[in-house]
């Protein structure tokens, strides 16, 4: 297998498994190019697809992994969502107590 088919057929891999961590926190549009984007690089990997077709599909997946990845809060939770035991209490949509408002003025 060429450098090329080897590193899609990686990114495949990886892609699958973000999609598995996110569980539903990633979108179904996502979800269902990811799914659509990791069978046509399979496919090609199968039938020693051109190398034009090779790059193409791993820039796509390159693309869509890191789309995946911003899904992620810094502190590893899965589509940055706050879970149930989490410090923050109240919505979203709401300031938080610890904001601190200022005025930037000109010197």
């Amino acid at each position: 297998m060429s450098d090329g088919r080897t590193e899609l057929e990686s990114l495949a891999s990886q892609v699958e498994r973000r999609l598995a961590e996110l569980a539903e926190a990633a979108p179904e549009h996502e979800r269902a190019r990811a799914e659509l984007l990791v069978e046509d690089s399979r496919q090609a990997v199968r039938e020693q697809g051109p190398a034009d077709r090779i790059g193409t599909l791993a820039a796509e997946l390159q693309q869509l992994e890191r789309t995946l990845l911003a899904r992620e809060t810094p502190a590893g939770e899965p589509g940055g969502a706050v879970s149930a035991g989490s410090e923050r209490s109240q919505p979203v949509d709401e300031p938080a107590d610890d904001v601190i408002e200022a005025d930037f003025r000109p010197r």
